[in-house]
């Protein structure tokens, strides 16, 4: 009995472990497997590059009601496009409403009016590229309550030529005016601008005649403001010729017919040298006020008292009104924009600029005997404050804040009764940033470096994403780095300049330092251990001990890119920019043995931008028409196709890739197989400016290049792309 009992046992065990062998390959086919990644695309493509600090441009503002405020502006996104920006403020806070973009190229707004929560009107300009030229038309917005929609005017009542709006008035939902420009082609090539005015009636915008500027070579108006039916005024602009006399331009709507309005105090707009007027605003007929910018407008100096760039009308006539300069000394002061409360309560924005690009700016209050200059933070901003709007004892102001090397965030000013204090507001966009140099350290660890609006700009490749690393500025402005080199994870040099000198930085796995050194600007970096470093640039070489940078001797300069082979194996190149009687200079070539620096003579003309070596015997050099190759006996320039070379990576004797600075709607990539050349077109991701730097290699099969692109008017953004064999 026992051993059948022993038997059932087993028998029921060995079910058992088949059940349970078949319930786990049954739970193996029920669980979820994990999809497989992508394979990675062959050839070059374009990698996404991230987001660089905070852009945000607001140009105009308005209150409807003390706790109900509307900004208006422009903001560029990491493809380079430019983008309305519409800001509301609730009396607490200010956010980002959403605004249409008809525009795939560049859109903004220049000017907002309403007459009531849900009846706002906001215009600016809408900018395309035809193929060959960029186009502008007029972009008109209204808020309708809940919803920002674009109000369209047509082409027809337009007529030829581009079109744009700077100002706007609304004075009912039946009765809005705008203001702008029309630039048209002459026939002997010249661009003439000329007034534009369009009217809202309620149901469709129509251009209305305007009177033309007798001797005017180009005019325009700025601003519009709208005191009832048949009394509305228009400021803006004019020229006589082309380098001739600015004068301000003043016309008003009668309720039948625009006319221009004599400035009482020196004549016919187009000859009087006040210079443009920006703004406008009034109290009722008889108190009307215009500012602008002056023909001269220099503040401290033997200059003091010429900018007479504010004017009011009595009802009877236009005559000049003393205001205080700001006390900045020697530079340049304008009013942007002017916003009148009542007839003792007027305020006008601005800012002084010393010869930066840097504008401090600048508020005024007129308490209907005399102006006064209000306390302000410390700013720098990019054109001072550009835009007023003052109701209910409610004071705001906008602009745009200027940085180390341009402009980023929004700025937003709300007077307390006795000082002006910066609000939080949202900067959806990203800076103009451009990368100039690449190391390749591993698959996941990649640096590429160059600069930002921000000043000096870093961002890394971890093997997922690239991610921008906070580097410091050595200097107040113009900071950039050029290149960057490394040993390992923790050992990472880059180089560039501040203000006009070198400027060195270390990662040390952590984070980005500032090594001390004493150079002229900095190109290039080459590292082969921790003690050993190379940087060149305007004023030579520069060697790393371990310790120190210190000078080294004998190396030419103008230096712009070095690679290091061993201790004893150091190569540089540079060249000097053609002379203005010279023309194009010899490129340079120099050679560091352990002990001196040697220079190659005999070389063709030309700037040499980027050298990489395979070994001691195999150097490749490029810049513009050049390629330069070293066999360990000699250099010669090689044969290649057409276009201008910026970088290069040898990877081997028989793989060796070239990259493009051309900067136009083009980029490319050249090869080197060992036995020819050929070069391939990228797609481009811009309009212009289309630009590669640098390239490094991971492996073979891996490669990485880094510049910049651009949509429209320079606004540049990184450029990534990644080659995968």
């Amino acid at each position: 009995m026992a051993v059948k009992r022993t038997s059932i046992i087993g028998i029921f065990l060995l079910c058992m472990l088949v059940a349970l062998s078949a319930c786990g390959q049954a739970a193996a086919k029920l669980k979820p497997t994990a999809t497989p990644a992508p394979p990675l695309p062959k050839g070059w493509n374009a990698v996404a590059s991230p987001r660089v600090g905070e852009e945000g441009n607001l140009h105009d503002v308005t209150l409807i009601a003390a706790n109900n405020a509307w900004a208006v502006g422009s903001y560029y996104g990491i493809d380079a496009l430019q983008r309305t920006l519409v800001e509301r403020w609730d009396g607490a806070t200010w956010s980002v409403v959403a605004s249409p973009n008809p525009s795939t190229l560049a859109n903004e707004l220049d000017a907002i009016s309403g007459d009531s929560a849900s009846d706002i009107w906001a215009v600016g300009q809408a900018t395309n590229h035809n193929g060959q030229y960029f186009t502008s038309a007029p972009l008109i917005e209204h808020w309708n309550g809940s919803s920002w929609a674009v109000s369209p005017i047509s082409a027809s009542a337009l007529g030829s030529g581009d079109h744009t709006l700077a100002g706007i008035a609304a004075l009912s939902p039946a009765n809005v005016w705008a203001v702008g420009e029309t630039t048209t082609q002459a026939a002997n090539g010249d661009r003439l601008q000329s007034p534009l005015v369009v009217h809202w009636d309620g149901s469709a915008w129509k251009t209305v005649a305007n009177p033309a500027i007798t001797g005017s070579y180009y005019s325009l108006l700025n601003a519009v403001t709208a005191i009832t039916t048949n009394d509305v005024w228009a400021v803006g602009e004019a020229q006589d010729s082309y380098s001739g006399s600015l004068g301000s331009l003043i016309e008003h709507w009668n309720g039948s017919a625009w006319i221009v309005v004599q400035d009482n105090a020196s004549g016919a707009p187009s000859t009087d040298d006040v210079g443009a007027l920006t703004s406008v605003s009034a109290d009722g007929p008889t108190d009307v006020w215009a500012v602008g910018s002056g023909l001269y407008p220099y503040t401290g100096g033997c200059g003091a008292g010429t900018n007479r760039v504010m004017e009011h009308w009595d009802g009877q006539s236009w005559s000049y009104v003393n205001y205080p300069i700001p006390a900045t000394g020697q530079g340049f002061f304008d009013f942007n924009h002017i916003a009148v409360v009542g007839s003792n309560d007027v305020w006008a924005v601005g800012g002084v600029n010393t010869y930066s690009r840097n504008t401090t700016p600048t508020a005024e209050h007129w308490d209907g005997s005399q102006w006064s200059i209000t306390s302000l933070p410390a700013l720098a901003t990019a054109t001072g404050f550009a835009s007023v709007a003052a109701k209910a004892g409610v004071v705001l102001t906008v602009g745009q804040m200027a940085i180390s090397n341009g402009y980023g965030a929004t700025v937003v000013g709300q007077w307390t009764g006795s000082q002006w204090t910066r609000m939080t507001s949202p900067s959806p966009g990203t800076l103009t940033n451009e990368l100039k140099g690449l190391a390749a350290i591993g698959p996941k660890d990649v640096w590429a470096v160059g600069d930002s609006a921000a000043g000096t700009l870093s961002e890394h490749w971890n093997g997922a994403q690239w991610s921008v690393v906070p580097t410091p500025n050595k200097a107040v402005a113009d900071n950039s780095l050029n290149a960057v080199a490394g040993t390992s994870a923790s050992d990472v040099w880059a180089v560039g300049s501040g203000a006009g000198n070198g400027v060195i930085e270390h990662w040390d796995g952590s984070s980005w330092t500032v090594v001390p050194s004493s150079s002229a600007p900095l190109r290039g970096v080459a590292a082969l251990s921790k003690i050993d470093a190379w940087a060149v640039g305007m004023g030579g070489a520069l060697h790393w001990n371990g310790s120190a940078w210190a000078q080294s001797s004998g190396a030419p300069s103008p230096l712009l890119a070095v690679t290091a082979v061993s201790a004893n194996d150091v190569w540089a190149v540079g060249g000097t920019p053609g002379q203005s009687c010279g023309g194009m200079q010899p490129a340079i070539i120099a050679h560091w043995n352990g002990t001196h620096w040697t220079s190659i003579p005999n070389l063709p003309q030309g700037i040499l931008t980027s050298i990489s070596a395979v070994n001691s015997s195999d150097v490749w050099a490029v810049g513009g028409q050049l390629i330069m190759h070293w066999d360990g006996k000699q250099w010669s320039q090689v044969t290649r196709p057409s276009g201008n070379a910026a970088g290069v990576c040898a990877v081997a004797s028989n793989d060796v890739w070239v990259v493009s600075g051309e900067g136009g709607s083009t980029i490319s990539v050249m090869h080197w197989d060992g036995h020819t050349w050929s070069s391939k077109s990228l797609k481009p991701l811009g309009q212009g400016d289309n630009t590669l730097n640098a390239v490094a290699a991971v492996s073979p099969s891996e490669l990485w290049a880094v510049g910049s692109y651009s949509q429209y008017y320079g606004e540049h953004q990184a450029l990534i792309e990644r080659y995968i064999a």
